[in-house]
């Protein structure tokens, strides 16, 4: 019994969400953006504890995927 691999497949090729041509400029953009609100987040007088955790928190991601798409631009498919 012999089963051929294209038999199997039925569904079409990943494509990814974002044209590999944008990794590089969109991961500079964030990148700036998320170092742009950690500073923010640096010089701000502590008073609010949940203004400062929306920009803890929304700097991180942002630099999180800084991160990804720079190894993504490099060549790196994490």
């Amino acid at each position: 019994m012999s089963v051929d691999i294209g038999e199997l497949w039925v569904g079409k090729p990943f494509q990814a969400p974002v044209e590999p041509i944008v990794h590089g400029p969109l991961a500079l953009f964030l990148g700036a953006t998320g170092l742009a609100l950690a500073g923010v987040y640096s010089v701000q007088k502590k008073t609010n504890v949940a203004k400062e955790l929306g920009i803890a928190a929304v700097s991180s991601v942002m630099l999180g995927f800084a991160v990804f798409l720079s190894f993504l631009a490099f060549g790196l498919y994490v």
